[in-house]
Parts: structure tokens; sequence; C-alpha cells
């Protein structure tokens, strides 16, 4: 594993260099917006903060509102983690743009090529997800964010053979905070031509 900040992570750093402290208000609404329709981990993370005096702190770096959010979904009940895993849209592979998708997700499924994929990758991916819908409640949440059609196919399917409902759920939950902190990089890099 490397050790030491990367260029893009010194960046991002610099570019928050006496950002301002946010309103309950603008955090939700600007910060909270990176875990999918769920502006309850935004708000939680800035009331605990608040409390805690630790406000500052938090909004200092990228790592301190990622973590702050993150230990929000990890302690919420476990009706209110699904509820977060079926706030992500289906993965899907189309020519034609999913309607219902976030701005994020649209940019992240165009990106892992969702959009050009073929017919049969298509269809193979609409059967992964009805098959996982239907073993675990929710829909597949991958972070797809580097990977290709067949890469998303591969993890779907290792995904779906996972006989616990609740490591499943812990590893959907992994992604979805694991697409949450690529959101906040991608909102706080210097230029997005640079991710």
């Amino acid at each position: 594993r490397k050790t030491g900040t990367s260029l893009i992570g010194l960046m991002i750093m610099a570019s928050m260099e006496g950002n301002r402290i946010y309103s309950k208000e603008e955090y939700v609404s600007e910060i909270g917006v990176v875990f999918e329709n769920s502006p309850w981990i935004a708000r939680r993370a800035y009331e605990n903060a608040a409390r805690a005096g630790q406000l500052k702190e938090m909004m200092r770096s990228v790592g301190g509102m990622h973590e702050a959010m993150c230990a929000e979904v990890w302690c919420s009940a476990d009706e209110e983690q699904i509820g977060l895993l079926c706030a992500h849209p289906q993965l899907k592979a189309t020519v034609v743009p999913a309607t219902g998708l976030t701005e994020s997700s649209a940019v992240e499924q165009k990106q892992a090529g969702l959009r050009q994929s073929t017919q049969e990758q298509a269809d193979a991916l609409q059967d992964l997800n009805d098959r996982y819908l239907a073993k675990f409640g929710w829909p597949l949440v991958i972070a797809v964010w580097g990977l290709t059609v067949d890469d998303i196919l591969r993890i779907g399917r290792e995904r779906l053979a996972n006989g616990s409902r609740d490591l499943e759920r812990k590893q959907g939950l992994r992604n979805v905070c694991q697409i949450a902190r690529l959101r906040l990089d991608r909102k706080f890099a210097p230029s997005s031509s640079n991710l």
C-alpha cells in the first residue's frame, strides 16, 4: 500500500485551505449530495460535529468530511442503511441515458462505458440487477469510476454469489462510502480535468 499524499490530494488540500465553515443548510445541500438522495447523513454529521465543537476540524479536509459522514452511515439503523442502498439507481448499460439519475450518477455511469455497451452486456447487466435485487432487496451498488462494463459484470456476479445478506449490505455500504469519497474529491479538485 502506498503511503503519503498524492499530487491530487495535495491540490485538494490546498484548495480547501481557509475554507469557510458551512452553515448546516449549506453543508447538507452542497456537501451532502455526495450521498445519493440521502441528506440525513450530512445533517447528522454536521450536528454531531457542532455538538462536539469539531466543525472546523471536520471541514478542514475532504478526509475529515468524508470520515464524519461515513461514521453516520455505519452507526445508522439497519433500515436506514438499506434505505441508503435503495436510494442508488440500478446500473444500466444502454445507449440512451438512463432516466432518474442524479448528475453524479449519470457522469459515473457514462465514464464506466455503460452508455457504450453492447446489447449482450446490457442484457447481462439487467439480468444481474434483477437477480441481485430479488436476492438482497436493494440494488447492486458498485463504485464504477475507473471500471469497465466487463469489470462491473464480474464484480456484480461475485457479489451476487455472496450468501450473507448482512455481509452484502456491508459491502454495498463500503461502495457507497467509496462513491462519496470520489465525489468529494472531484468536487474539491482545483479542476475536474485533473481527475
